[in-house]
């Protein structure tokens, strides 16, 4: 393919579902998935009955994403994160794996890109940073999760 042939990823905002949880929610800002493959040595004996060892990549690891939107009526980020809080703090200390779809969409409503996040859970959360009320600031949330398994789809 030449290079003007080539069409650059642009988006206007994300989109997440996290499972039917609140509907779609719209945000600007998102850390996107990233993976790493672990080797793992592997000790064998040769065919002169030497010992030798390989690597084989078998470990993979995803680093968690972190997604911000501004602050309205809806509490389903923390509703999510409070289920891994112990009892005695108000939650039920059991963390609910969802299945859960990321989407960077264009200015027309169409998606570009779309990660599917398999066993996606809350690894922490933050209900707005330092805020000044009087100088008219938009309130921000932040929920960092961590999950199983990606897949990555062109729109």
């Amino acid at each position: 393919m030449a290079a003007e042939d080539t069409k650059i990823t642009t988006g206007e905002f994300f989109r997440l579902d996290l499972g039917g949880m609140e509907g779609d929610m719209k945000f600007k800002t998102c850390s996107l998935p990233s993976g790493s493959l672990t080797p793992v040595v592997v000790p064998y004996i040769n065919d002169q009955s030497k010992s030798e060892s390989a690597s084989v990549p078998v470990t993979m690891h995803w680093s968690d994403i972190t997604v911000m939107r501004a602050v309205d009526d809806k509490s389903g980020f923390w509703e999510w994160f409070k289920e891994g809080v112990p009892a005695e703090g108000g939650g039920t200390g059991a963390m609910t794996k969802k299945d859960i779809t990321l989407e960077l969409v264009d200015g027309d409503g169409a998606t570009v890109k779309k990660w599917s996040l398999m066993g996606a859970y809350p690894t922490s959360f933050s209900g707005g940073a330092t805020l000044n009320a009087g100088s008219g600031e938009v309130m921000l949330e932040t929920l960092s999760l961590g999950f199983d398994h990606c897949k990555i789809e062109n729109g």
